[in-house]
C-alpha cells in the first residue's frame, strides 16, 4: 500500500511549471485568500509583519507584494482549466482546507507552509470547509470556491482590493508597517528572560 501511495503523493505535490500560486490563510474561524497581481508573483511574507492591517504578513519592503490581491470575507475565484498551486498557512491552530469536489485537502500547521495543486475542470461554486477540529467555531468555518471561465475570472480579479489599496483604506503606509514590526520585535525581545535573547534581526 505504501509504494503506490508514494507515487500518488508525488503527483499530488509535483506542481506544474505554469501553475499560478494562490495563498489560503486560516484563522479561527474564517478563510482569507491572496492572489498575485499583475506581476504574477506573490510578495514575500513573514509572521513578524502580521497585524490587523496586514493579516497575511506581507513584507512591506517587497515590491512584488504591492499589487497582491487580498480577499477578506469573500469567495475565492479560480480560472477554469488552469493549474493552481494552493499555499496553505494558519495563523493560530491546526486547520485543514478542503474542497470535496477537488478531491484534495491538506493540514495547515502554524509556522509552516503546506501545499497541493489542482486544475479545476468545470465551472461552478463549491464549498470550502475546514476538515480539522479547530475550536468551538469549527462548524461555521466555511467559504466557497468559484470556478470561472477566463473572461469572468479576469473581470472579478480586477475588481478586488490590492495590498497597497488596503493600506490606503486603513490610513496607514508600508513604512508604518515596517516600523510597527520592528517595535513588536523589540518588545518581544525585551520580554524574554535574561540569557534567552536571540540574535538581533537585521532590518
Amino acid at each position: 500500500m505504501l509504494i503506490p501511495g508514494l507515487f500518488v503523493w508525488n503527483q499530488y505535490v509535483t506542481v506544474p511549471d505554469d501553475a499560478t500560486e494562490v495563498e489560503v490563510m486560516a484563522k479561527q474561524w474564517s478563510w482569507h485568500y491572496r492572489l498575485p497581481g499583475k506581476d504574477g508573483k506573490l510578495g514575500k511574507s513573514n509572521v513578524r509583519h502580521i497585524n490587523d492591517e496586514n493579516i497575511f504578513g506581507i513584507d512591506p519592503k517587497d515590491p512584488n507584494g504591492t499589487d497582491d490581491v487580498l480577499i477578506d470575507g469573500d469567495d475565492l475565484h479560480l480560472p477554469l482549466n488552469k493549474p493552481v498551486k494552493v499555499l496553505l498557512r494558519s495563523i493560530d491552530v491546526l486547520h485543514d482546507f478542503y474542497v470535496p469536489e477537488f478531491r484534495a485537502k491538506m493540514d495547515m500547521v502554524p509556522g509552516a507552509i503546506s501545499y497541493f495543486w489542482v486544475e479545476p475542470i468545470r465551472t461552478g461554486t463549491f464549498d470550502a470547509l475546514c476538515f480539522e477540529l479547530c475550536g468551538v467555531g469549527h462548524y461555521a468555518m466555511r467559504s466557497q470556491v468559484v470556478v470561472d471561465e477566463q473572461g469572468a475570472y479576469d473581470t472579478w480579479l480586477t475588481a478586488q482590493t490590492t495590498f497597497t489599496k488596503s493600506l490606503d483604506e486603513a490610513g496607514t503606509t508600508a513604512e508604518a508597517l515596517v516600523k510597527l514590526a520592528v517595535e513588536k520585535a523589540k518588545a518581544a525581545r525585551a520580554a524574554l528572560p535574561k540569557g534567552m535573547h536571540p540574535p538581533k534581526a537585521k532590518h
